[in-house]
Formats: structure tokens, sequence, C-alpha cells
């Protein structure tokens, strides 16, 4: 991996920080902080990292381990808000006290 490959994976890119812009602006600021997110694919955290400055908690999942951890560490500040798991989304269980 080149220097500027590495260097990508810890920089937004422009289309993350227009889809930021969208989201947060039209959508996420109007949630209450109460609420809890996940994130299918979190690629390096940054989507995780945004949302937990905001002061919401939740937790991300990707089929790769590679990015869990790189996102773990790019989120280390935020260790209380979030978690991460390396999983499957297709065999992610349901949360025992939202099934009915």
């Amino acid at each position: 991996m080149s220097k500027s490959e590495k260097k990508e994976i810890w920089n937004d890119s422009f289309a993350y920080r227009i889809r930021k812009k969208i989201v947060f602006e039209n959508l996420i600021n109007n949630f209450p902080k109460t609420h809890y997110f996940l994130d299918i694919g979190v690629g390096c955290g940054n989507f995780c990292r945004d949302m937990a400055k905001k002061g919401f908690s939740g937790e991300g999942i990707d089929i790769y381990e590679e990015a869990t951890l790189i996102a773990e560490f790019k989120t280390r500040d935020y260790a209380k808000q979030l978690v991460f798991h390396k999983q499957n989304v297709l065999e992610k269980e349901a949360n025992s006290s939202n099934s009915g």
C-alpha cells in the first residue's frame, strides 16, 4: 500500500464529506442523542466517529477484521460510546430485547 493510499484511509474523502453534510444537516441533527445507531460496513470508522462527536452511542460491524481494527484505533477517544464487531451482516443476530 502506497503512502497516499494509507493517508486516504485516515482522511475523509470528498464524497464522504458531502454525504456527511447532507445526512447530518437533514437527519442526524434532529434525532435525540438517546438513539443508538448501527453502522454496517464501518470502513475506517469515519461515520461512527462523527456520530460519537455528536453525542450518539452505537456499534459498527464489518466483514473485514482490518476495518474494525482501524475503526477502533481511529475512534479510540470515543471508546465508551462505540463498539465494533467483525461480522457478516447477514449473520447478525437480533438483539433479544428488540425481538417480539
